[in-house]
């Protein structure tokens, strides 16, 4: 859709899944000219994977959400094009190995959605064809890299994975996570000593030197204040496949969300930064 802007799509459109990719899919599919677009996810929407954003912008562009429902079987013509999709409705039954609650047919109860595209977002998967026949690198039963969980090596000296190729799809908080462990540990190798004794920075780095003329502090409040709400484009403009979806902020919100405090560790440190909350709470305590 981004790479061909002429894309151009027909008729009612049905999404299978609930991640961030089945979102992006669905919304595209509406800017792209659908007639409908329909989103079926086999739990609740309190379970999507997708951001909540995400979802309330969706829902907003008039995009419909099925929940607890899953694929059964597709219908088609004699011209063998799609005609419709058949649902089978499911229910939460007990915890699966990962916390979350299974999703359970319900015998009996589907419903047919009217159907001329299916697009299909119900996850990611490694690809290791890359690799060399004969490698040493080991691949688990799902398709991902096993490694040492230590240190992110593979079976091969001097290579090391992270991310989700060696445990699955996670956030990217996770994935950059893991990919400063990686550093870490390469760091580790190529210096020859153990990553026990590697530190990502040295002792003292993190107490910056103050800019500050002599005498000066920058006054901090670090009390929980909530993110401005971004306004979005309303639904009757939304099949103007040039305009921007996020209308962006205003100068008084911008500045607003640019002074909310981040929480970055170097505020606990420097002795130039005074922390305003407290003085705060006390002031509201005494109201």
């Amino acid at each position: 859709f981004n790479l061909e802007p002429e894309t151009r799509v027909k008729g009612n459109v049905v999404v299978v899944g609930g991640g961030s990719t089945a979102l992006d899919a669905a919304r595209s599919a509406l800017r792209a000219g659908a007639q409908s677009v329909q989103i079926v996810y086999r739990r609740r929407r309190a379970e999507m994977p997708a951001q909540h954003e995400e979802v309330e912008a969706a829902l907003s562009e008039g995009i419909e959400l099925h929940e607890l429902a899953t694929p059964q079987s597709i219908l088609g013509t004699e011209e063998a094009t799609v005609r419709s999709i058949v649902c089978q409705r499911m229910q939460l039954g007990e915890l699966d190995e990962k916390g979350r609650r299974r999703s359970v047919k319900i015998p009996g109860e589907s419903f047919t959605l009217e159907a001329n595209i299916i697009l299909v977002a119900i996850g990611e998967a490694p690809d290791p064809s890359f690799l060399p026949r004969g490698t040493s690198i080991e691949i688990a039963a799902w398709g991902g890299l096993l490694i040492n969980k230590e240190t992110l090596s593979t079976g091969v000296p001097g290579v090391f994975a992270a991310g989700d190729v060696t445990y699955g799809p996670k956030t990217i908080i996770q994935a950059a996570a893991h990919g400063r462990k990686a550093a870490q540990s390469i760091h580790a190798y190529l210096r020859k000593r153990s990553i026990r004794n590697v530190a990502e920075m040295p002792s003292g780095e993190v107490e910056t030197a103050s800019l500050l003329p002599p005498g000066g502090r920058v006054n901090v409040d670090l009390s929980p204040t909530p993110r401005a709400i971004m306004p979005l484009l309303r639904y009757d403009a939304i099949k103007v496949r040039s305009a921007e979806t996020a209308q962006g902020f205003t100068e008084e919100q911008a500045r607003r969300e640019g002074s909310r405090c981040l929480r970055c560790d170097l505020a606990y440190l420097c002795p130039t930064i005074t922390d305003t909350s407290k003085a705060v709470e006390h002031a509201q305590t005494r109201l």
